[in-house]
């Protein structure tokens, strides 16, 4: 399944895969050349969590953090609205109260502990979001 950044998703069939290097090589069935999967770019991959990749301790899907909020000494500052991969990190894009949108580097610099049950991610430098 592919899901587009307006949350919409799309079942495809998978037609062919391999590892190019450290890159993995997907052919969806009906997307012949580059240019018809050009139209893909942005999604997200998702599959069922029983096919997941199984998580080491303090690892989360970022699938799971979408709708979290961000928070600062009990201060609701942002909620997670998706994820983009970044060259050092995950980056969180978070929405602040006004609408205002951020990016915000899924690092131990930036983000301390996580809370799946409470739904809450914690912010260690606020600043970021000024």
């Amino acid at each position: 399944m592919l899901r587009a950044k307006d949350g919409s998703e799309q079942t495809f069939s998978i037609e062919s895969f391999r590892m190019m290097g450290s890159q993995p090589l997907m052919k969806f069935k009906g997307f012949d050349n580059p240019e018809d999967a050009r139209v893909l770019n942005g999604r997200h991959l998702m599959v069922p969590r029983k096919w997941a990749a199984p998580l080491k301790k303090g690892q989360y899907y970022v699938a799971d953090l979408i709708g979290c909020a961000l928070v600062h000494d009990g201060e609701h500052l942002a909620e997670v609205v998706s994820s983009v991969d970044g060259a050092q990190a995950v980056m969180l894009e978070v929405r602040s109260p006004d609408g205002s949108l951020y990016m915000v580097p899924y690092l131990k610099e930036f983000i301390g502990e996580v809370s799946l049950e409470d739904r809450t991610i914690e912010l260690k430098t606020p600043w970021i979001l000024a």
